[in-house]
């Protein structure tokens, strides 16, 4: 089921078809992040979806994916380049060769050599190698499907929102894992949900996020 949540309050009589903009409408005053509560309207399980089935292939650990990919990283970052080099042959000569074979990426960064500038240990880089390393389309790896904040257009959050939301848990409930990365982009709904966060750390760490 959708829920729908109110975003503002119009402040004239709008006529069916009329604009609704930021010249009828005013938002409610979005309440101190002290005071909202956390873990407090934590929703059931979802039940486990049966019969369901999807195109794409079962890894040895038990993990899904839905491509065929070959991942090519490198142990120092000055090799770049060459890695590069590397895919642009390997697409070129070998992938015509290998139907099975849906694509080559390489996993690097930008930063060169040296990484970042007062970045001398790499945390942030080599994780997120590492974990994109670790993604199931590599055929080493259960579904994990990520989002990201996309235009921000007005139908956002009128109709994509609650569709990725709906179709959310749909893969939840067949035993995937669903994250959004941009987490700032619910500043407005924070309220809507810190009481749904599982447990109290989880509240916490929304709200930190917002601050």
């Amino acid at each position: 089921m959708v829920k729908s949540f109110a975003i503002g309050y119009t402040v004239r009589d709008v006529a069916k078809g009329s604009w609704i903009d930021e010249s009828t409408v005013t938002l409610p005053k979005a309440p101190p992040l002290n005071t909202l509560p956390r873990a407090t309207k934590v929703p059931e399980p979802l039940p486990p979806q049966e019969d369901y089935t999807f195109e794409g292939y079962r890894n040895a650990d038990g993990s899904v994916g839905t491509k065929n990919l070959l991942g090519i990283t490198t142990s120092v970052h000055c090799m770049a380049d060459v890695e590069d080099y590397v895919v642009k042959i390997i697409e070129r000569d070998l992938l015509p060769k290998y139907p099975s074979i849906d694509g080559v990426v390489d996993l690097n960064h930008l930063y060169g050599c040296g990484v970042a500038i007062n970045v001398p240990a790499a945390v942030v880089p080599i994780r997120t190698i590492h974990n994109i390393a670790l993604n199931p389309n590599f055929g080493g790896e259960v579904m994990v499907v990520g989002m990201q904040c996309g235009g921000s257009d007005a139908f956002s959050g009128v109709t994509t929102n609650p569709a990725v939301g709906y179709d959310s848990d749909l893969l939840v409930r067949c035993g995937a894992t669903v994250m959004f990365s941009e987490v700032t982009e619910v500043r407005d709904a924070i309220h809507l949900l810190t009481p749904r966060a599982i447990n109290e750390e989880v509240g916490r760490r929304l709200l930190e996020e917002m601050a």
